[in-house]
């Protein structure tokens, strides 16, 4: 009988899993359960038992429901467990704070923070300039919030991220970080477990990319905010289309009577002009 894994994780860790099928032999040594964590905060006792029975449990640190912080699922765990905290990376440095505008067409899973702007301010909004003092201040509070969560995890993360993300794009949004940022963490969770079960053997050489073309939640990073933080990648190449494209289609969608609900119903009813 297989030993088990349990990850209980916001919707990163389905994507955590996925690195692990393809990048070692985890699923071969391990039964892997998915536990998404903010389907299951009010039902602590249907999933107590798989707690339990975890011998390895991936978990983000929640701090505001007492049943799910670490301290209590470690209490609850067998002796010989091995408990791996795992980071929720937010990251707000490419966007300063604005007024955002209230979509009546989108549901927030598929848009959210959108800015507050009209169809014909499109250009303006990403070429316009901002204070680089303003920009750097900001940046500088999103690396201290970072760092933060680096520290309440396991995983080490933030002086990569500084190595690299000037090169290689790490979030689509403020919440919602990119393969590349993903496969990193992901990496780094998978020999954590080798440590615990040194049968595993892992398979990958990480390879980053700065031509994402990615799907999902997103929001545009300013020209200026590009130049004033040096950025090297083409932050026209991010998303699946140009910045222009997004905010100009998801404004134009607005004019219709045509509700998205979720990204799937988006990638049918709203076609964006691939960048590639």
């Amino acid at each position: 009988m297989k030993n088990k894994i349990v990850v209980f994780s916001n919707c990163h860790g389905e994507k955590y899993i996925d690195i692990f099928k393809k990048n070692s032999n985890i699923h071969e040594l391990f039964d892997i359960e998915y536990l998404v964590s903010y389907e299951l905060l009010d039902n602590f006792s249907n999933v107590k038992e798989t707690f339990e029975s975890a011998d390895i449990l991936i978990m983000n640190n929640i701090k505001t429901y007492n049943d799910f912080t670490v301290s209590n699922l470690k209490s609850l765990m067998k002796p010989n467990s091995k408990l791996i905290v795992i980071p929720f990376v937010r990251f707000n440095g490419y966007w300063l704070p604005e007024n955002y505008k209230k979509l009546k067409n989108f549901s927030a899973n598929t848009v959210e923070q959108f800015p507050d702007i009209k169809i014909t301010e499109v250009k303006d909004y990403l070429n316009c300039c901002h204070d680089s003092e303003k920009i750097i201040d900001n940046y500088n509070e999103a690396l201290m919030k970072l760092k933060s969560i680096e520290s309440e995890s396991d995983i080490q993360f933030f002086d990569w991220f500084i190595d690299n993300h000037l090169k290689y794009p790490m979030f689509r949004d403020y919440k919602h970080p990119t393969s590349n940022l993903i496969e990193y963490v992901g990496n780094e969770i998978m020999k954590l477990i080798q440590v615990h079960c040194p049968l595993v053997h892992i398979s990958s050489k990480l390879i980053f990319k700065n031509d994402l073309y990615e799907y999902g939640h997103y929001k545009p990073i300013n020209d200026s905010v590009k130049t004033i933080l040096n950025i090297e990648y083409d932050i026209d190449k991010i998303f699946v289309c140009s910045r222009e494209n997004y905010l100009y289609n998801i404004l134009k969608h607005e004019e219709t009577n045509i509700l998205i609900q979720n990204l799937d119903d988006m990638k049918v009813k709203l076609i964006f002009d691939k960048c590639k």
